[in-house]
């Protein structure tokens, strides 16, 4: 019997334990749906998610402006993760089996999809995906044996996210002000953001990670490699900066677990955790992985994720 996250979570948290689960936390959404109401039974332990880059200063300084409105409405978000191979060449192991977990949507895109939950404060309402296994025979890490790699080593994605707030508030037909001087256009749609995602682990290609916003009165780029942060408004004036600590990845693992360090230490600050992801974040991100795996099986075609009620 293969003991998955989820049975080894529940299993924890029966025991009095607290939880922290890698991402993706789970290897479907039926799967996370039942982590979920493990930690629902248990709501004095914490149970939360892997997703580290909501506790850099760069997303959390991001999230904060944008929701200011001081760049208006966003429209438009562009990702690009490249990872180049490590040397001497790519190894099959279960990064390569997709029975495993394995592909870079799981491993990135995971982390791609908080993030823009997180800084735009949006929900994912349509996914249209191509996954592809462009190195499809890899030599055994173990014993150099070529085998079938079966996950996914390059993703080209299109989301469309609507803001929560809007939807949560039952604003469909106009979107939020932006701030003055710059008055923003009305319309009788809802404010949706169109993002496009490409993640890839092809070859020697040198390693790029950035988040680019579009926004009708600026932008921002969000450097992951760095973990800067840069917001401009529409004269292209700086508004908002944030100097890089090096890889968001490994800076924004030092701060969670510095935060569960002070949430589960001697004065038990629970409130340190406050930006986490919650099980229930981990489940979102399960729908919208998902849905990019029965659009990429339709050879794109638009899908919409399951959705849940969060508290924001």
């Amino acid at each position: 019997m293969i003991l998955t996250c989820v049975v080894r979570a529940a299993a924890a948290l029966e025991a009095g334990k607290h939880v922290i689960c890698d991402k993706p936390m789970a290897m479907n959404g039926q799967e996370a749906e039942q982590m979920v109401e493990a930690a629902k039974q248990h709501p004095d332990q914490v149970a939360i998610i892997d997703h580290e880059l909501r506790f850099t200063p760069m997303a959390q300084l991001a999230r904060e402006h944008l929701q200011a409105g001081q760049i208006g409405q966003v429209r438009w978000v562009d990702v690009t993760i490249t990872l180049p191979a490590p040397s001497g060449g790519r190894k099959w192991d279960w990064w390569a089996d997709e029975t495993q977990g394995g592909g870079v949507v799981g491993a990135v895109g995971s982390h791609v999809i908080d993030l823009l939950r997180f800084v735009l404060q949006a929900e994912v309402s349509g996914v249209s995906a191509h996954l592809k296994t462009m190195a499809s025979s890899l030599p055994d890490r173990a014993d150099s044996e070529i085998k079938e790699a079966t996950s996914e080593d390059y993703a080209s994605v299109q989301l469309t996210l609507i803001p929560q707030a809007a939807a949560s508030s039952g604003i469909w037909g106009s979107d939020h002000p932006a701030s003055p001087p710059y008055q923003q256009p009305t319309d009788d749609r809802m404010p949706e953001i169109q993002a496009h995602v490409t993640l890839g682990l092809l070859g020697k290609a040198p390693s790029c990670a950035q988040m680019v916003i579009g926004a009708d009165a600026g932008g921002a780029v969000l450097n992951l490699s760095t973990g800067s942060l840069e917001i401009t408004n529409h004269q292209k004036q700086v508004v908002a900066s944030q100097r890089g600590s090096g890889s968001a990845f490994q800076h924004g693992t030092q701060l969670l677990g510095a935060a569960i360090q002070q949430a589960l230490g001697p004065n038990a600050d629970r409130s340190a955790l406050q930006c986490a992801a919650s099980t229930a974040d981990g489940l979102a991100v399960m729908y919208v992985i998902d849905a990019m795996r029965a659009s990429s099986r339709q050879q794109g075609s638009t899908v919409q994720p399951k959705h849940i009620e969060l508290e924001w």
